[in-house]
């Protein structure tokens, strides 16, 4: 394998694998390069839930198409492969710290309409995952699984990408797939003006950025 691309995309979660999946489909040479040695399998806890069924949702409405086992992205014009189970929900609750109740939506009426009337979905992610992965192999995509990018650096009008393993990628694009605290983001200095909102969790978490960064 090459160790010279076109496009280096770090991190193979959903947003890794479409990047490398477009990439690929565009003629690139692409490496995707993923830490946990098993892609597909999904370790941490995860809503798993598509929140946009019943209307739109950062400009987009995702379709659960069942019939022919895809995800539909109608504004931006792509559809993605799922052959795994969802479940559907048809309202939401809210609860206040309080106990106050908040009812969107009318359970009854909605679960008449069948899916044209639910809200959301819950869906197996790792099937998704694997999915994805199945059309990124498809498309000739290099992939490491098990490397562990602990740094980045220009090069020649280029970047290059080094893993805790001792291998080095070189390419003329670099994609951050890694998460919302991206180590690829914080290696290449970007996203330091931005203000920090708040965090989630326990707290150890003080950054905030994207879920994706491009470089060059």
């Amino acid at each position: 394998m090459s160790t010279h691309y076109d496009v280096i995309v770090v991190g193979a979660g959903p947003a890794g694998l479409m990047a490398a999946k477009t990439a690929g489909e565009n003629g690139l040479k692409v490496a995707l390069i993923e830490r946990k040695e098993r892609i597909t399998d999904i370790n941490r806890s995860c809503s798993m839930m598509l929140v946009s069924l019943g209307g739109e949702y950062l400009g987009e409405r995702i379709l659960l198409n069942t019939k022919k086992n895809r995800l539909c992205f109608p504004r931006y014009g792509f559809t993605i492969p799922y052959e795994g189970p969802h479940q559907d929900f048809y309202t939401w609750s809210i609860y206040s710290h309080r106990g106050h109740k908040i009812q969107l939506g009318d359970y009854e009426e909605n679960f008449r309409k069948g899916e044209t009337g639910r809200a959301s979905a819950v869906y197996n992610k790792e099937i998704l995952l694997k999915g994805l992965l199945k059309e990124v192999v498809s498309l000739q995509v290099d992939v490491f699984p098990s490397h562990n990018v602990i740094g980045t650096m220009k090069d020649g009008g280029k970047v290059k990408v080094i893993t805790r393993e001792g291998k080095s990628f070189k390419g003329t694009f670099v994609i951050g797939a890694d998460g919302r605290v991206s180590r690829l983001a914080t290696t290449l200095g970007l996203n330091r003006g931005r203000k920090f909102f708040g965090d989630v969790g326990d707290g150890a978490t003080r950054k905030l950025c994207p879920l994706s960064n491009l470089s060059r």
